[in-house]
């Protein structure tokens, strides 16, 4: 397997975890998988249970393990993690930054994706 390939597939299996926790989906209490996948930490496998990460162990091939991946499941299941993107109201009405003192006051509001990537681009080209 070339290296490029390898990252490319440990990169859909984080990608597929994730998005199955966020869309809700759940597996039944039994269900106990190994997935093989790296970082930029080196090699791990992910021990899944119903659909969560409940701990990594190391790859038996990786000389030199890195305990980093040790807090993977806290990365990816922690609480503070943004599930969507949310924008400032005022920011959403005028489409370009409002005035400071709306700042830690104004509420955020949901958006989608396509929206989000829409004012950072936006955002992004003014500078």
């Amino acid at each position: 397997m070339k290296r490029r390939d390898f990252i490319k597939f440990s990169a859909l299996g984080a990608t597929a975890l994730n998005a199955s926790r966020i869309e809700g989906v759940t597996q039944t209490i039994f269900d106990n998988k190994k997935l093989f996948g790296a970082n930029r930490f080196g090699p791990f496998y992910a021990n899944i249970n119903s659909g969560q990460i409940v701990s990594v162990s190391d790859f038996e091939g990786d000389k030199f393990p890195n305990t980093m991946n040790y807090s993977l499941p806290d990365a990816i299941q922690n609480e503070n993690r943004v599930l969507y993107p949310m924008v400032r109201k005022s920011y959403l009405k005028a489409g370009k930054p409002s005035k400071n003192e709306l700042r830690g006051k104004d509420e955020f509001v949901r958006v989608s994706w396509d929206v989000a990537l829409d004012l950072a681009a936006r955002a992004l080209k003014k500078f």
